[in-house]
C-alpha cells in the first residue's frame, strides 16, 4: 500500500496525470477502472480505455485486447513486407520488357533505308543494257530525285546480279522487319499488362488484395475463383448497377462473367486502369458521365488532366486467344475527355 501511495503521489506531482485527481488515481491503480481498448489508428492500447484520446475499439478482455494490437500490427508488417516484394518483381518484369522493345525498334531501323535497296535495284534493272557489268560502281539517273547518283556495285558481278543483290537484301530487310514488328508488338501487349498489373498492386490495401495478384506474379500460386461478391458494385436506382474492378483478375472476370452484349464498358485510354461496367435500363449522359470520372478515379492518371476516357459496348470488346488476364481489344469505341 505504501508503494501504490508512494507511486500516485510521484505521479500525480510530474503531471502524469493531467485532469485526473488523486482520487481517480488511486480507482486506476486499484484496477476499478478496467476497460481495455485500443487506439482507433492502432498507435496504443490500454487497460483503462477513457485514457486513451480519439476514438477507441473497446474489447472484451485484456488478452483480446493485447492479442488485436499484435495481430493488426504483424498483418500491416507482412503486407508491407509482401507489396515491397510484388512491386519489386513487377517492376523488374516491366523494366525488362521495356528494354527488350527499345532494343527491337533500334534494331528495326529506318523504313526509308530498306526501301532505298529495292529503290536501287529498280534502278540498275532499269538501265542494264546501257550500263558496263563488273563495275565497281555506276552513275545512273534517278527518276525520284531528279538528278544522277553514283551506286557502289560488286565489281565481281554483272549489273542484274548486283541488281538482285539489292532485292536479296530489300527482301531480308522486310522480313525482318516484319518479324521485329511482330515482336515488338508483343512485347507492347506485355508492357501494357504489366502495368496493370503494377497498379493492382500499387493500390492495393491489404493482404487480401494482394492475395488476389499473387498467382500473376507467382504461377506457382494456387488459383482461387472468384464470384460477384467479390467484385466492387455501386447500386443506383433504376436497377442500375456499375461494377469496378480492383485488378487484372478482376477486370477479366467482369468482362468474362459479368457482362451482357449490351452493357457498357470503361478505361481510360492507353493508361492502366479500373475496367468499369455499367448494367443498366437506359444510359443516359449523366450515367455515362458518371462511369466515365469512375474510371479516371480508378486510375493511374487519376491525378491528371485532360485524361481520355474510351467507353463501347461489351459486344464489341473481344480477349485474343492465350491474352493475358483482363487484356481486351475494342472496337466502335467512343471518347471523353475529363479535365
Amino acid at each position: 500500500n505504501l508503494h501504490n501511495e508512494f507511486f500516485m503521489l510521484s505521479a500525480y506531482t510530474a503531471g502524469l496525470f493531467q485532469g485526473i485527481t488523486l482520487s481517480e488515481i488511486k480507482d486506476y491503480v486499484s484496477l476499478k477502472n478496467v476497460c481495455p481498448a485500443i487506439s482507433a489508428d492502432y498507435r496504443g492500447y490500454s487497460i483503462f480505455g477513457s485514457l486513451l484520446n480519439g476514438d477507441k475499439i473497446e474489447c472484451d478482455t485484456v488478452n483480446k485486447m493485447i492479442d488485436s494490437y499484435y495481430s493488426y500490427h504483424l498483418c500491416n508488417l507482412k503486407f508491407k513486407e509482401m507489396k515491397k516484394r510484388y512491386l519489386s518483381v513487377v517492376r523488374k518484369n516491366l523494366n525488362k520488357q521495356k528494354k527488350s522493345a527499345d532494343l527491337m525498334l533500334a534494331r528495326l531501323g529506318s523504313e526509308a533505308e530498306c526501301n532505298l535497296c529495292r529503290h536501287l535495284g529498280d534502278l540498275l534493272m532499269a538501265n542494264q543494257y546501257q550500263l558496263k557489268d563488273y563495275s565497281p560502281y555506276v552513275v545512273v539517273y534517278d527518276y525520284e530525285e531528279d538528278k544522277e547518283i553514283s551506286v557502289e556495285l560488286d565489281e565481281a558481278k554483272t549489273i542484274k546480279d548486283n541488281a538482285n543483290a539489292f532485292y536479296k537484301k530489300y527482301t531480308k530487310a522486310r522480313n525482318g522487319a516484319i518479324k521485329l514488328r511482330e515482336l515488338i508488338d508483343d512485347a507492347n501487349v506485355k508492357i501494357r499488362y504489366l502495368e496493370e498489373l503494377l497498379y493492382s498492386v500499387e493500390r492495393a490495401q491489404s493482404v487480401d488484395d494482394l492475395a488476389q495478384v499473387s498467382e500473376e506474379i507467382d504461377p506457382q500460386k494456387e488459383k482461387k475463383k472468384l464470384n460477384n461478391a467479390d467484385i466492387k458494385c455501386v447500386e443506383m436506382p433504376g436497377e442500375t448497377r456499375i461494377y469496378i474492378g480492383k485488378n487484372n483478375k478482376q477486370n477479366d472476370y467482369i468482362i468474362s462473367k459479368i457482362a451482357s452484349d449490351e452493357d457498357l464498358w470503361f478505361h481510360v485510354h492507353n493508361n492502366a486502369g479500373s475496367h468499369i461496367l455499367l448494367k443498366t435500363q437506359k444510359a443516359s449522359d449523366e450515367l455515362i458521365m458518371t462511369c466515365a470520372k469512375l474510371a479516371k478515379e480508378n486510375s493511374s492518371v487519376s491525378d491528371s488532366s485532360k485524361i481520355g476516357v474510351i467507353y463501347t459496348k461489351r459486344k464489341y470488346l473481344r480477349k485474343p486467344p492465350g491474352a493475358a488476364l483482363g487484356y481486351v481489344t475494342y472496337k466502335n469505341e467512343k471518347e471523353i475527355i475529363l479535365d
